[in-house]
Parts: C-alpha cells; sequence; structure tokens
C-alpha cells in the first residue's frame, strides 16, 4: 500500500520531504525513498550490487511509535512486492513531467489532462492544488471550486498553504458564480488561517476581498463598515486605494445614517484626494454632500466645499446643501433662488426622480413665507411628475385648509395619508411643517381650522407604515 498524506507520516514520527516523497507500507512495516529532513545525512548509502531502480533503498520503520534506528536495503521481496506499485510510480512521474512540459508551452488544457491521469495513479493534495491553478487560467470556477473542496474535504487539509490557496480561490469561485454567503464564509476561513500563521500581507489580502465581496455585493453597510475599519487599521501605501476604502466607509455609515460619522471619514479621504488629483476630490466632494443633506450637518468645511463646487457639472447636491442651510437659518428668499437653480438643472438634464422633492422644498419655503396659493401652485407642478408623493398631497391639503377650500383639503389629506401609508415619504420635517401652519392659523385668529391641523397631526401620529 502506498501512503501519500502527510498524517501517516506524522504518525511514524516523520515530516514529509518538502518535493513529497513515498511513504510504502508492508505487513506493519513502514518504507521510505526519502529522508526525513531532521535526519543527518550522512547515514545515506548507495546500493552498487544491483540498479538502483527507485525502490532500492528504503528507511526501515519498525513499528509506529519507532524512531528512526538504522538504514536497510529493501528485502528482495518486499522489492518484488512492490514492483506493481514502483510500474505505477513510472506511469505518475511521466504524467508529472508532460504536464509540466505542457504548463510550460502555455497549452493548460492539455497539462490538465496529465495532472487528471496523475492524480487517478496517487490523488494528492499537490495534485489538486495544481489543477487549481490550471483552472483559474482557464476561469473555470466549478472545477477550481471542485478541487479546492478535494484539498479542503477529501484530503482534509485544513491549515497551512495549500489550506489558504483552497480556501481563497474557492472564494472567489463562489463570488464570481454570485454564491455571496459561501465565498464570505471562504474569505473568513481564509483569514483565519492568515492571522494563525501571522502572515500580514495575506491578513491584508484577506481583508481587501472582504472589502470588495462587501461592497459590491453583500449590501450589508455594517459588514462593509466593519471589514474596511479594520483593513485601514492595518495601514496603507497606496493612497488611492486609501481613498477609495475611506470612501466606502464613509457611505456605509451613511447608510447606517451615522452621517457625522460619514462626514468625518469623507473628509479624511477628501484631504488625501486634494494632494491628488481633480477627479478623486470630486468624487469625494459629491460624497460628502449626501450625509451633510440628511443629516442637516452645518459646519463651515462643508459649506465652503459646496461653494467650491458650484459650478462643476453635476452641481445640483452642492446647491442642495446651501439652499437647505438657507432655509434653516430661515434666509428663504436665498433658499428658494438655490432650488430653483436645482430644479432647473435637474429639468435641463432630465433627472426627473430629484424633481417631485425639490418642489416639496419649493413649498415648503413658500409656506414659511405664508403664501400659500405658491405653496399649492408648487405642490400642484410637483405632482405632475410624481402623483403618488405623498408629502406634495399633503403641503396641497394644508394649502386648500389656509386657502378656506375645506372639501378639497380634507380629499388631498385622505390621499396624502393612504399614501403615506403604503411609501411613507414626508421625511422628518413633515411635523414641524404643520405646526409651523398651526401657529400661523392661531395668529389669524382661525382656530377651528388650527384644530383641523392638530387633528391631522394625530391622525399622522398614528398611521402605519
Amino acid at each position: 500500500k502506498m501512503q501519500t498524506t502527510d498524517s501517516v507520516w506524522a504518525d511514524l514520527g516523520l515530516v514529509r520531504p518538502p518535493n513529497g516523497g513515498i511513504l510504502l507500507e508492508y505487513q506493519g512495516e513502514y518504507y521510505t525513498n526519502e529522508f526525513d529532513p531532521s535526519v543527518d545525512l550522512s547515514l545515506r548509502q548507495t546500493r552498487t550490487s544491483r540498479p538502483n531502480d527507485g525502490f532500492s533503498t528504503y528507511l526501515k520503520q519498525v513499528n509506529k511509535d519507532a524512531v528512526i534506528k538504522e538504514l536497510h536495503i529493501l528485502p528482495e521481496n518486499v522489492e518484488q512486492a512492490f514492483r506493481p506499485l514502483r510500474e505505477r510510480q513510472i506511469v505518475w512521474f511521466t504524467n508529472i513531467m508532460l504536464a509540466s512540459e505542457m504548463k510550460t508551452r502555455g497549452d493548460n488544457r492539455q497539462a490538465r489532462e496529465y495532472i487528471l491521469r496523475a492524480g487517478e495513479i496517487y490523488p494528492s493534495i499537490s495534485t489538486a492544488s495544481t489543477l487549481i491553478d490550471l483552472a483559474i487560467k482557464e476561469t473555470n470556477y466549478v472545477e477550481i471550486i471542485h478541487y479546492a473542496s478535494e484539498i479542503l474535504e477529501r484530503f482534509g487539509c485544513t491549515t497551512g498553504e495549500d489550506a489558504s490557496h483552497a480556501y481563497r480561490s474557492r472564494a472567489i469561485s463562489y463570488k464570481e458564480l454570485q454564491d455571496y454567503a459561501k465565498a464570505e464564509k471562504d474569505f473568513l476561513a481564509f483569514l483565519k488561517l492568515a492571522q494563525d500563521s501571522g502572515d500580514e500581507e495575506a491578513i491584508r489580502d484577506a481583508y481587501d476581498c472582504l472589502v470588495y465581496l462587501a461592497c459590491d455585493n453583500l449590501n450589508d453597510s455594517e459588514k462593509v463598515a466593519q471589514y474596511t475599519l479594520a483593513r485601514l487599521n492595518l495601514g496603507v501605501d497606496d493612497p488611492v486605494y486609501e481613498i477609495e476604502l475611506r470612501r466606502n466607509l464613509g457611505l456605509a455609515y451613511f447608510k447606517k445614517k451615522d452621517y457625522a460619522a460619514a462626514i468625518d471619514s469623507l473628509l479624511i479621504a477628501r484631504k488625501t484626494a486634494k494632494q491628488l488629483d481633480t477627479q478623486q476630490l470630486a468624487v469625494i466632494d459629491d460624497a460628502l454632500m449626501y450625509p451633510a443633506i440628511n443629516g442637516s450637518i452645518y459646519i463651515d468645511d462643508l459649506l465652503k466645499i459646496a461653494a467650491e463646487n458650484l459650478d462643476s457639472t453635476n452641481s445640483f447636491p452642492f446647491h442642495w446643501y446651501i439652499g437647505q442651510f438657507n432655509f434653516e437659518q430661515q434666509n428663504y428668499a436665498e433658499a428658494r433662488k438655490y432650488f430653483s437653480l436645482i430644479l432647473n438643472q435637474l429639468m435641463s438634464t432630465k433627472q426627473l426622480a430629484n424633481i417631485p422633492v425639490v418642489y416639496s422644498w419649493l413649498t415648503r419655503i413658500a409656506a414659511r413665507q405664508q403664501d400659500y396659493r405658491e405653496v399649492l401652485a408648487k405642490a400642484q407642478d410637483g405632482l405632475k411628475f410624481n402623483n403618488v408623493y405623498s408629502f406634495l398631497h399633503l403641503q396641497s391639503a394644508l394649502a386648500y385648509l389656509v386657502l378656506g377650500k375645506t372639501k378639497a383639503a380634507e380629499k388631498a389629506f385622505a390621499t396624502a395619508q393612504n399614501l403615506f401609508q403604503q411609501n411613507g415619504d414626508f421625511g422628518k420635517d413633515a411635523a414641524g411643517d404643520l405646526q409651523a401652519i398651526k401657529e400661523f392659523l392661531l395668529k389669524q385668529g382661525r382656530q377651528d381650522t388650527a384644530a383641523q391641523v392638530d387633528d391631522w397631526l394625530a391622525q399622522l401620529s398614528q398611521t402605519k407604515r
């Protein structure tokens, strides 16, 4: 019986040679034509009485607990018993050599055939690993998974370079085949092996793989933040890659609605981008505006960045930020100017999806200026682009109410409430807008109408989305 697995060598107290020596088992005794690297090479002897045929000289083991005692010549009866194995070994070796030649010539398909024949004779980790490499060159992800699984499951190899190679190759293949859960599991196994061995380069590689997987495929901002932050903590030599990582981290925080953390990460990325090129800087500046707008975070640096980008090709988020800032500062005329500019830009570039939202801002500005005919006009204009946008129906209802058109107001509010229950697109400021209108009505002495707004507020707070 021919033994080729590392575990059999370990059971005998031996270390399998790097070139993968063969271990023969016969009647409870073990023979090898290779030395344990720890053995003094002066013990090597050469047999001269008959030609060396590859099995002439073997190291004999008495039993599994024995230590190496002496060098023995392989007994004649043992040699005869192993002659068929020797012939198989010659066939195996011939296929390995032919595979090597085909790889040198760049004929990967033929090399694969020879490796497969060798693997049929002596299935081994090294054969499976070679087949993985050939499958990688052919981008055959199904084969990569098959041979990686052989290494990890059939041969039970879960540590060392072969296991790392198998886990990483299989993970990439799962990713390409869109089985992202399995890809993440294998990347994490690859990471653990790298951490256990203290291989810093492999640890960075593993986190790089996890970052790309999380950003491109997992749709999980928590994992994007986790893997990206871990990768940044390992240090990044390439400034362009660092910008990419910090942008990813910022966008992950944005999706988690941690707007302050998003801006912190993006501002660090911007500092590096400013030293490189304008293209990188423009990407970061654009990304900065979204957490700033959603978080209503106004700081001098952000306002300056927005002002610097008002002439950029895609300037509407910068106009939006400054318009929103002016609205919060109660500079309504300035706010109207910026949102009107945004509306014109979106109309000219046919970015229709954002147009109703801009109209909602224009209705809010008109409401704060107590121009309810303008509120109604802008709400109706916005509904031409999106008739199921509940906030604009709500603004129409409020305008009708203030203008004394009660039935139209009740109908518009019922529509708004129904749509709000379906999609909940009022935003965080709807209650504030209603409160402002209620105060305006009270100042006019219209307590009954103000009470109607109070009733609407109560109904909206109880509406389940």
